[in-house]
Parts: C-alpha cells; structure tokens; sequence
C-alpha cells in the first residue's frame, strides 16, 4: 500500500556530491540531422554532395559551393505533419516553421590560371526539429511500476537528504512504502497514462569558401556555429494496486552552442563526361551546454480526488561539454545534357565516439566515465545512405525523386536505468527523468517539383519519414522462478509528412 503517514513538503532540500540531467539518450538528440534544407535538396533525397551548386548542398560537402558560376539566393519554409501509430495518441501535428536561409557568391577569379573562381557562402538551416506532442496509457497486472524503480534508487537510504532527487520526491509525497525497517519499497501499477511534450532543435550557421580549378578539383571548407535549445514536458500517472494514485510533472530544459569544421573535395576525372567523386568530413562538434530539471509528485487516495501528498524539487542550472562524433562523407553524381542529374552518397557516424565533460572547465569524472560506457555499450555506428534523380522536361521544369535511409543509433537492449548513477562512487542526485526510447531504422522518401526562369526559381518537395521504437515510461523488471522479466515495451510509430518550399533568385 502507498504510505499514509504523509510527509507535506512544498521543496525538499537535498546534498549532492554533483549534479547532471545527462545520459547516451540526451547525448545522442544533437547529432542526428532531419532532411531539411533547400526543396531541390530535400527532392533529391539529400543526394546532392558531388552535384553541388545548391545551398544546402554546401552542408554536407563545402566543395560543391565551388561549382557555383553565378550568385545565388534562397529561402525555405516548410509544413511539418506527425501521423499517429499504434498506441499513441498525436496532438497538434502541423507545424510551419521557415528552416533555411543561404547566399552563395561566386567570385570569378581569373581566365589565365588554373584557378577559376573562389566562392564564399553563408548558409543558416534549422538541421534537427525536436518538436513533438504524444500520449500512450498501458495497463499491467500489477508486475511493473515506477515506484519499484524510484524506491531501488534509495538504496536503503531513510532520510531524504541522502537520497537523489526523484525517489526523495517520492518519500515526500507518500508515494513510496515505509518498511519497519525505515527502508522504502513501491507497489505494482494497474494502468498508467504517459504524456510529453518537446520543443526546440538545432539552428546551424555555416560560413563557406570554396575553389575551383579548371572545373575539375573543387576544394571547399565550412566553419559552422550550431545553438541548441530543447525543452521538454512530461505527465505521468500511475494507478497502484491499492487503489490510490500519484501524478508526476517533470521538466527538462537545454541550451548551448557548439562550433565545427567541415572539409571537402570533388575531383571530375574524366574529361568526355560529367561524373563526379567526392569526399568530406565533419570535425565533431564541440558543445557547451546548460541544462535545468525538475519534478512534482502528488499522491491520492482512493477516491481519486483527495490529494494526500505533494512534494517537488527544482534542481539549479548545470554546466558540462560534450563532442559529437566525426562524420564521414563519401559522394559521386552526374549530369546528362543538363537534363537528367543523379546522385548517391553514403555517411558514417560513431557514435561510441561521444565524449562528455563535467562542469564549466571541462573535466572528466567517474560520472563521464560511466556514460561514457553506456555510449559505448548501448550506441552503435550509423550509416546513411542517400540516392536521389532530377529530371528536366524543358530548361524551366524539372521533377526530383529520392530515397534516405539510416540505421539505427540505439542498441534494441539499451536502457535508461537511473540506480546506476546513484550507486557509489558516482553519485548522482539530479536525474527525474525516467522514460526513454530506442529508435529503429529511418526511411525517408522523397520527391520534389521544380520551376526555373532566367534569374528566379521555385521549388516544392514532399518527404514522407518512417520510423519505430520501442518507448518506456521507466526501466523496471523482475524474478520469478528463475527467470527474469522485464517491462515490456510500447511499441510506437511516428510516420512524419513534411512540405518544403523554396524560392530564390540567381543573378
């Protein structure tokens, strides 16, 4: 039964030797890119790094801004549509947003040298969109509940002050079984109900110069500034097998900056045809964050309605860096007659390469080394492959098609489990989050529309994106007869429609 004597707390005054609100989950949120960009780039699947002469293009490889021989200037906005899967409920799906703003300049340099032209870009693109808004409810037979994971994070601890922030929370508002012994214990869950709510993502500005000898070695290089901001809501309630309930609010909120360097090159080896090989790479991104984080429980009793405990905690801003891992880029494309254009591009990101830092000054810990482990053990290497075509009816018209796909960066076995990060010597006091999701395989698919006078163009472009995971609202299993089981999964499916359009103007 949930506790009756009930502590009244309205914040809870806890010690911490330090403090964090970050693991492999949130860690991993910064380097994954939606396909957004100009309609040309998005019609194409994403496939333009050997083409070049495109704003975004300059994004993943700064070569091809070297292809460039006029200026250049766009702007996109985009309509945004999440579909609802099995088990979860979608709320306020459609969002516009503008995501891309570039000028391309390019500066002829001479007709009597090699080197043809130096070109100078600036880019801005919204890269990752972390908006979303879902529910899912479940229902067990009393096996599972949040309250067994809060109460094994107290480590039979019995005073709040010695205990990390959630299940010290959880002790103040009842929510948690007193023992005789002055230990705490949970109790089984019935029906749960999970809401969350995200907003924010990834601004990139990226500063390009590129080179162009003879129009057959382009040589280009990107310093990008990246901000980040991300903010989450989340409601969580639980009906226990004594017929009371507790409601859980949590908040989570981030903002940093990070810089990067890119890299590029495309060589056209052969005279007689217009194919093209190219190669980039992307230094990691070195961020500096700040994050906030809290929680409130309310318990009640078995009418539903008498509120017989509450109980919060706010934790104050914490500081610490992280580097995402380097990013690889291989490209080849080609041209036919200025009529057809086909490219494919394949990436490769570690991310075991993740690395966190504590604190303002950088430094690394027992609590860095610990996530580092998880990064190593739970996340794997993603690959990226991009195919897309364009095809031109006349000089003004033109239709694009293509196909993005990544595997996944989650191991299907990885976790979230807080009682690592309370165990001795890493002692952590500040995670309240509990929930967490393993995403599978990513499939876009892509297609795009293109009209183009002498000096001014539009472009359309429609991606549908596919992907599953496995969502859990916290991490808790048990024994019986030898055999060990563990929550079960919600599996969710989250299909996103998404309608971009560019215009721009060459001169």
């Amino acid at each position: 039964m949930m506790k009756r004597n009930i502590l009244f707390a309205s914040a809870l005054a806890l010690v911490a030797v330090s403090a964090h609100a970050q693991d492999q989950y949130d860690l991993a949120r910064y380097t994954a890119n939606d396909l957004n960009g100009t309609a040309r780039y998005i019609g194409m699947g994403g496939a333009l790094g050997a083409l070049g002469a495109d704003i975004t293009s300059m994004n993943t490889n700064p070569a091809g801004l070297g292809i460039y021989r006029s200026n250049d200037i766009s702007i996109s906005a985009d309509l945004s549509m999440l579909n609802a899967g099995k088990d979860l409920n979608i709320n306020g799906t459609n969002r516009a947003s503008l995501n891309q703003f570039g000028v391309a300049w390019a500066s002829k340099y001479s007709n009597y040298s090699d080197l043809k032209y130096i070109n100078y870009g600036f880019s801005y693109r919204r890269s990752s969109n972390f908006f979303d808004d879902f529910s899912v409810a479940n229902n067990w037979e009393g096996e599972f509940s949040q309250t067994f994971q809060m109460a094994e994070m107290t480590y039979g601890l019995k005073t709040t002050v010695d205990m990390p922030i959630l299940p010290a929370v959880g002790v103040g508002a009842g929510t948690l079984v007193k023992n005789d012994d002055g230990t705490y214990s949970g109790s089984g869950a019935y029906n749960t109900d999970y809401s969350s709510r995200s907003t924010g993502g990834i601004h990139e500005y990226d500063f390009s110069i590129a080179f162009n000898w003879n129009d057959k070695y382009f040589l280009g290089a990107t310093l990008g500034y990246r901000h980040a901001s991300f903010d989450r809501e989340t409601w969580y309630t639980e009906y226990g097998s004594d017929d009371c309930s507790y409601d859980m609010y949590n908040y989570y909120s981030t903002r940093g900056d990070g810089m990067n360097i890119k890299l590029g090159g495309i060589i056209r080896p052969f005279d007689e045809n217009n194919f093209r090989f190219g190669v980039a790479v992307q230094s990691p991104t070195y961020f500096m964050m700040t994050d906030e984080n809290g929680v409130e429980i309310n318990t009640y009793d078995v009418d539903g309605k008498t509120n017989i405990g509450s109980a919060h905690s706010y934790v104050d801003p914490t500081d610490y860096r992280f580097m995402t891992p380097w990013k690889f880029n291989f490209n080849v494309g080609t041209t036919w007659e200025n009529k057809l254009a086909i490219g494919a591009e394949y990436e490769l990101e570690n991310y075991h390469a993740f690395k966190l830092y504590d604190g303002t000054e950088g430094y690394e810990n027992a609590f860095t080394s610990l996530v580092d482990s998880n990064v190593k053990n739970m996340l794997k290497t993603v690959h990226t492959f991009k195919v897309g075509a364009e095809i031109k009816l006349n000089p003004e018209i033109a239709f694009r098609a293509g196909y993005n796909y990544s595997t996944a960066a989650f191991d299907k076995g990885a976790y979230r489990s807080l009682i690592e990060f309370t165990d001795s010597p890493v002692y952590v006091d500040t995670f309240t989050e509990t929930s967490y999701s393993n995403q599978f395989d990513l499939h876009r698919l892509t297609c795009g529309f293109g009209y183009r006078t002498s000096s001014f163009y539009f472009d359309l472009a429609y991606q549908y994106t596919m992907q599953k995971a496995d969502f859990f609202a916290f991490d808790d299993y048990y024994e019986d007869g030898g055999k060990t089981y563990y929550l079960p999964a919600t599996e969710i499916s989250k299909d996103r429609s998404r309608l971009t359009m560019t215009l721009g103007y060459r001169f």
